[in-house]
């Protein structure tokens, strides 16, 4: 019952705020390709013989550079100077940016089907079923991008109020993706990052990355220890777990 009321508390105040107070700066990304039409001595048109593209970035490619963005927003005295000045906020910082997050030990993609099932949506004892239609999504969005903060909330306010100084915004054009994907790195220690695709229509995707203080993440192995971990956090809801290898 404790570990309920807990949550319908964090609950509340996670499905209002998720994806607020964002740090970094988004704009959308255009990914196009050049090309240089030629003419023959004849005049006639010749076929492209030159075209440069810019090859996509995967999904994981771009979790990565938010993250190292977040790790240098926590090593920054200037930004975190005019953010804070907890001496317990300040030694979290310090410590996330004490890790190296280039190489993470493993990644994982999370899709999570009726997330309204979700343990944080369950605490919080609302139905979307009064919803009207077109806020669904949205309702559906913001308890998926409650997780992650959700993981570091049984670490503390401090845990929290540190993570939310450095959380990272990126929007770009991606028509592949769909719903909501959750990706996970996990690195040694208990410190580890989420970044959530989101599809908002007409191939707009938008990614929101953050850091997770959370002792479990050092028992994550393999999917199977993942599942397990996640289950604190999904109450009924299905989840899809898929092991991402590492470029």
């Amino acid at each position: 019952m404790k570990m309920k009321r807990y949550l319908a508390v964090f609950a509340a105040c996670a499905v209002v705020f998720s994806g607020c107070g964002s740090s970094g700066t988004a704009g959308p990304q255009d990914e196009a390709a050049t090309e240089a039409d030629t003419k023959t001595d004849t005049g006639t048109d010749a076929e492209t013989d030159t075209e440069t593209a810019t090859e996509k970035p995967s999904l994981y490619e771009r979790g990565l550079r938010m993250i190292e963005r977040m790790d240098t927003m926590a090593g920054s005295d200037t930004y975190i100077g005019a953010m804070t000045s907890s001496s317990e906020v300040l030694d979290i910082l310090d410590a996330i940016n004490s890790g190296d997050y280039t190489k993470p030990k493993a990644v994982f993609e999370v899709k999570i089907t009726d997330p309204e099932t979700l343990e944080i949506a369950l605490a919080y004892g609302g139905s979307i079923d009064k919803l009207p239609e077109e806020l669904k999504p949205e309702f559906r969005h913001r308890l998926v991008a409650a997780v992650p903060s959700m993981m570091s909330s049984f670490n503390g306010a401090s845990s929290l109020a540190a993570i939310s100084l450095i959380r990272s915004e990126d929007f770009f054009l991606d028509e592949e993706v769909e719903g909501e994907i959750l990706y996970l790195y996990i690195y040694d220690g208990s410190y580890g990052a989420s970044v959530l695709f989101s599809a908002r229509g007409e191939g707009i995707v938008s990614a929101a990355g953050q850091f997770i203080c959370n002792n479990g993440l050092e028992k994550i192995l393999g999917e199977e220890d993942l599942m397990e971990w996640l289950k604190a956090y999904a109450g009924e809801a299905k989840i899809e777990i898929t092991t991402i290898l590492m470029e």
